[in-house]
């Protein structure tokens, strides 16, 4: 067995169920807004996060780390694109 340091990333819409209640008389409109969010976060995302599922409002991605040496250097920069997903998502809200 292979052991290996990986990063696991949850990007996930806080208020996703709320805000679909809330727009219930225009579900195909808020369904494109949380679409266009998403995407909005997905294409900040850059190697070595890999997506890999959706589900509802959020967005499951990890990193695998096969040199040790390369840890703090790749936390770091995973927490340079987390915080990203931030400003991504608001550059999404305003549309």
């Amino acid at each position: 067995m292979e052991i290996k340091h990986v990063v696991l990333v949850l990007a996930d819409i806080s208020g996703y169920t709320r805000f679909m209640r809330v727009h219930t008389m225009s579900l195909l409109h808020a369904e494109a807004i949380i679409t266009d969010l998403l995407e909005a976060v997905i294409d900040a995302a850059e190697f070595p996060l890999t997506l890999s599922k959706l589900e509802g409002d959020a967005a499951f991605l990890y990193a695998t780390v096969e040199d040790d040496s390369r840890v703090s250097a790749a936390a770091q920069d995973i927490l340079r694109q987390v915080t990203a997903f931030f400003e991504a998502f608001t550059r999404g809200n305003a549309l």
